[in-house]
């Protein structure tokens, strides 16, 4: 497993743990119009499979459940392209709540 995603796993529990712990509500459009709910509860690495643990809804995004880190090829589904491309986005929309949090609420 490279170090960068371990990293990014990391990075992504982490505010996976704040997001829950004060009850954020976190909403992405990814390029769209309609509104997708982002509900992660964590981020797992079992040898070569990453897990998303998400909570499924009608309006979640509807992450794949498993990702094989094994499967370099560009078009894989649920292959590394695809988990690097889920965890930036979902990076990017908890910094943006954590962020609003810290600027609005604390």
């Amino acid at each position: 497993m490279k170090k960068s995603v371990v990293t990014l796993v990391n990075e992504v529990n982490e505010l996976c743990a704040f997001v829950k712990d004060k009850g954020m509500h976190v909403v992405c459009y990814d390029g769209g119009t309609y509104p997708m709910v982002v509900d992660v509860e964590s981020v797992e690495i079992k040898s070569q499979f990453i897990y998303i643990k998400e909570n499924k809804s009608s309006y979640g995004y509807g992450f794949e459940k498993r990702y094989n880190a094994n499967k370099l090829d560009e078009y894989a589904i649920g292959g590394m392209t695809e988990l690097m491309y889920h965890l930036r986005l979902i990076r990017k929309e908890y910094k943006k709540a954590f962020k609003y949090y810290t600027n609005n609420v604390a």
